[in-house]
């Protein structure tokens, strides 16, 4: 465990403590709550813009966990995630899902950083920052 950068293994899954949660295995808990809370947060953003005429659009930027079982190799270890592996995107999928049926415009860069992934590392090992 590192206090700094990582959560306790007993809240693991839990959407209030793990920032990873809600691309977990088994869905997070507390997770259909917190998306509600997003989609709500967005759509005032989205109001606020269409009142001052200003276009809208949601950009949707992949933890390297979600990208590539081979990018995050140090990091990842700290949240107790296993090496190697690609965990979900199913968080991104829902949020595109009802932006799509509220009328946001969404591009998700994940199939996108997917591909590019393959052919050059895209995130620092240690903090998952962009590299490129």
């Amino acid at each position: 465990y590192n206090p700094i950068t990582s959560v306790y293994p007993g809240d693991i899954g839990k959407i209030e403590a793990d920032q990873l949660a809600a691309s977990r295995e088994t869905e997070a808990v507390g997770y259909r709550e917190a998306l509600t809370k997003i989609e709500k947060n967005i759509y005032k953003i989205k109001t606020l813009l269409d009142s001052q005429g200003i276009k809208f659009m949601l950009v949707l930027v992949p933890h390297p966990h979600i990208v590539s079982g081979n990018e995050w190799v140090k990091g990842r270890k700290s949240f107790g995630l296993k090496p190697g592996k690609v965990y979900s995107d199913r968080g991104f999928k829902d949020l595109s899902k009802w932006a799509d049926d509220v009328g946001i415009a969404v591009y998700d860069l994940t199939p996108y950083l997917k591909i590019e992934s393959a052919k050059q590392r895209l995130y620092f090992d240690n903090d998952g920052v962009f590299s490129i």
